[in-house]
C-alpha cells in the first residue's frame, strides 16, 4: 500500500489562506531557501490538490509539478488542465485516496 504524506504551509492556528483566499501572509524565503520542499517533493510521485490551491499554483506561471501525477479535487473541473499530468477528481476525495493508495506507485 502506498504511503500518503501531508505537506502544507499553514499558520499555527491551522489556516492556509486568509479569508479572501490570499497567501500573502506567507513569508518570502531568502534566496536559495525552500524549507526542505525540494527534498520532500523528490520523495513523491503523486500530488493531491484542492481546486483553490490548483488555481493558485496555475497563477504562478509554469506548472511546477511536471514529473508528478497530480489529482485535483473539484466539483467543477475546468475545460483544460494546466499540464498533461493533471487529473481532475469529482468523486468522494476519501474514496479516491483509498483507491490511489491501493495502486502501484510511490509516495503520495
Amino acid at each position: 500500500m502506498r504511503k500518503a504524506v501531508f505537506y502544507i504551509a499553514a499558520s499555527l492556528d491551522g489556516f492556509i489562506a486568509s479569508a479572501d483566499g490570499s497567501i500573502a501572509w506567507l513569508p518570502t524565503p531568502a534566496p536559495g531557501e525552500d524549507y526542505g520542499y525540494a527534498d520532500f517533493i523528490a520523495t513523491v510521485d503523486t500530488a493531491l490538490l484542492g481546486r483553490t490551491t490548483y488555481e493558485q499554483v496555475v497563477g504562478f506561471g509554469e506548472w511546477p509539478y511536471p514529473t508528478l501525477t497530480t489529482y485535483v479535487f473539484t466539483h467543477k473541473p475546468p475545460a483544460e488542465a494546466a499540464h498533461p499530468s493533471v487529473r481532475f477528481v469529482t468523486s468522494d476525495p476519501a474514496e479516491a485516496v483509498r483507491q490511489l493508495r491501493q495502486e502501484s506507485g510511490g509516495t503520495i
